[in-house]
């Protein structure tokens, strides 16, 4: 078991105030988390070094299941996502991504996404 356990099983005190978790998370540093089946990287300077390491650490398999180009049709596996890929598909993906990301982009989102926020916290 490890620091996660509780908000992965659910801990309705854990998820209200996972601050503690977090605390012991940091603590530890790089730890394995056999609940996930992945390793957990909860300080700065870890996370850091994680991001700007591609040729060490990578992002493929990180969430969910990972569906390799030649597999078959599955409705319940992920698909190859952006944040799951490793460069160079990591660049290519982020390149088409990144068009509906400009600045003008973003601001002509901005009415509707006030319009929904206000809608939705009142």
């Amino acid at each position: 078991m490890s620091a996660l356990s509780p908000l992965v099983s659910h801990d309705l005190d854990s998820l209200r105030c996972p601050a503690g978790i977090y605390r012991q998370l940091r603590d530890e540093g790089v730890r394995y988390a056999p609940e996930i089946d992945a390793y957990v990287v909860s300080r700065h300077d870890d996370v850091v070094r994680v991001l700007r390491d591609g040729n060490t650490f990578s992002s493929c398999n990180t969430v969910g299941r990972v569906v390799a180009a030649d597999a078959p049709a599955d409705p319940h596996a992920l698909t190859p996502l952006l944040l799951m890929s490793d460069d160079p598909a990591h660049a290519t993906r982020r390149s088409i991504v990144n068009r509906a990301f400009t600045p003008s982009k973003v601001a002509a989102w901005e009415p509707q996404v006030r319009q929904l926020a206000s809608e939705h916290v009142a």
